[in-house]
């Protein structure tokens, strides 16, 4: 893991470069990275975690959206899907590489299993497509990071691409990992019900 991680510049979606580390500084993270815009089961795996955004803010976990495409696009991605999250763009892909977001070969990441998983989010109404120029191999996930820390302390990677845990663990993962009071399960346990 690269221990420059927080100084890498990411710009948002105005085109505005900030150090990465910015966004954990005060409060914990979770880092969504956006395997491809292309991509209908990265675009449902992200929309499936709009029920969960109130209870991780509740955690103090800041969310954000990673992803390779240029600003401009990241912000029409961002408007096209309503993203109640912040979205930052990698076109150069730095923060992929050193938070350790490798590329598969385009097989692990078009194989049949992928392609039918890819054809079921399509009939659910996301389209396929979109992201011309951009790496098809790139895989995606996600990272959560404490805060002001110069690596994550949990990352997945999402091989083969549809492969991603439910985000209900992942918060419960959360709250166990950094926070070792009980009392904040009965209020989340209020907040999800």
């Amino acid at each position: 893991m690269d221990t420059a991680l927080p100084l890498i510049a990411i710009r948002d979606m105005y085109n505005q470069s900030l150090p990465f580390g910015s966004l954990w500084r005060d409060q914990a993270a979770l880092l969504v990275f956006l395997r491809h815009p292309g991509c209908a089961v990265c675009r449902s795996n992200l929309l499936d975690l709009y029920e969960y955004t109130t209870a991780f803010r509740m955690l103090d976990i800041n969310l954000a959206v990673i992803t390779m495409a240029e600003p401009a696009a990241a912000q029409a991605f961002a408007r096209l899907y309503r993203l109640p999250i912040p979205i930052y763009s990698d076109p150069e892909r730095q923060i992929y590489r050193a938070t350790g977001f490798g590329e598969g070969s385009l097989y692990r990441v078009a194989s049949p299993q992928v392609m039918l998983h890819q054809a079921w989010q399509f009939l659910q109404g996301h389209w396929v497509g979109g992201g011309q120029g951009q790496s098809l191999t790139q895989y995606g996930g996600h990272a959560l990071i404490k805060a002001r820390a110069t690596a994550p302390s949990y990352i997945h990677v999402a091989d083969p691409i549809y492969r991603y845990p439910a985000w209900q663990s992942v918060l419960e993962y959360s709250q166990q990992r950094f926070y070792a009071s009980e009392d904040i399960a009965p209020t989340l346990a209020r907040q999800l019900a």
